[in-house]
This record gives C-alpha cells, structure tokens and sequence, in this order.
C-alpha cells in the first residue's frame, strides 16, 4: 500500500522483528531496494504493560478498534450486521440483546464526527449505544485483553490482538487491500475474516 501511494524512502521502520522479515520478503519479492530497520525499544508504540490503573475490570463483549479513517469504524459495525458473515452471525444476536458496542477510535478520529458519520447510515441499527474508550487512561494491552471479540479494519494492531490469542473479527473495509495480517498468523483459529457489504 505504502509503495502504490509512494510514500517509501531509504528507510522504512517497523515496530518488530517479524514485521521486519515480513516487510523485507515483500521487498525482495517485487525488487524495491530499501533499508528496512526495527525501531528501538523506546519508540515501540505498544508496550506490554498489563499496569493500567483507571481502565475498566469489566469485560466488554464487542470492541472496534479503528485506522485513521471513519469508513473504517463504519464498516466494522456494518459487517456486525452483514448476512453473509454466517461465521460471525451470534455477533449479531449479542449485539442484539446488549445493544452497546465499545470503540476505541484512532487518535486522529474525533468521538463526535464518528458518531455523526455512523447516523447516516441507516443500515447500522438505531437503538445501539456506544461506549468510546479513553485512550488516554487506558493503553492498547487493557483495551486489547478487556474484549472478548476484537473488530479490526486496517489497523496491523490485529496481529497484537491474534497474538494475545483474543477472538479476532478482520473486516475487509475495502475491495484493493486485504487487512494486514502477518502471513504466519492468517491461519489463527481465533481469526475470522468477515465483509462489511
């Protein structure tokens, strides 16, 4: 994706090693020649800190974790919904009966534009209720470990969550690209790869 928009340089970080061997097996097969680094401990964006003093204790049933964009976050709530997803079709009951989804919205994404774009779809059921994390008093891990089922589009934060083995839901939010899953992981059995439309 970085390399259609143009967006690669002489050096491309990464936030692990097996991001790093993924990233370079992809270079070497379409012959770009770039320097491909893991950045240092300190600038590693998640840490593995299970220390999170003001999240919540409760379990929440369903949690979106969004990209930078609110097509992103509506097309994981669509997909809830979507009839062809039969292997997610008990998301759609409990959603049903709780009526409340948990979102953890991108930084850049503001709480009140999410809620406007998800009014005007009128496919996505009025009665819902949405709870938005805070993400500033409550890191990724927290977020990560208090969902039972983790709804993720483009973000590569989906790999952290297969290998923190929680029910993942990967929503195919475009017909180019498919979510970023590293090679290894796709064959996860607590991965389910659902369609928005």
């Amino acid at each position: 994706l970085d390399n259609e928009m143009g967006f690669l340089g002489d050096k491309y970080y990464v936030q692990d090693e097996s991001s790093k061997k993924e990233f370079k097996k992809y270079l070497r097969s379409e012959k770009i020649d770039i320097e491909v680094k893991k950045v240092e401990l300190s600038m590693v964006r998640t840490k593995n800190s299970l220390k999170d003093k003001k999240s919540s204790k409760k379990l929440r049933s369903i949690t979106i974790f969004t990209h930078a964009t609110y097509w992103d976050l509506i097309a994981c709530i669509l997909s809830i919904f979507n009839k062809k997803n039969k292997n997610c079709y008990f998301l759609k009951e409990l959603v049903k009966k709780e009526k409340l989804i948990s979102i953890r919205l991108h930084p850049s994404l503001n709480k009140k534009i999410a809620l406007e774009e998800i009014k005007k779809i009128k496919e996505i059921p009025d009665y819902l209720k949405y709870e938005f994390i805070n993400n500033k008093e409550e890191n990724l891990i927290t977020s990560l470990k208090s969902s039972n089922y983790c709804y993720f589009g483009i973000s590569t934060y989906v790999n952290l969550a297969i290998e923190l083995n929680k029910n993942v839901i990967a929503v195919e939010t475009n017909h180019i690209y498919k979510p970023p899953i590293k090679r290894e992981l796709l064959s996860s059995p607590n991965l389910r790869v659902v369609l928005p439309w």
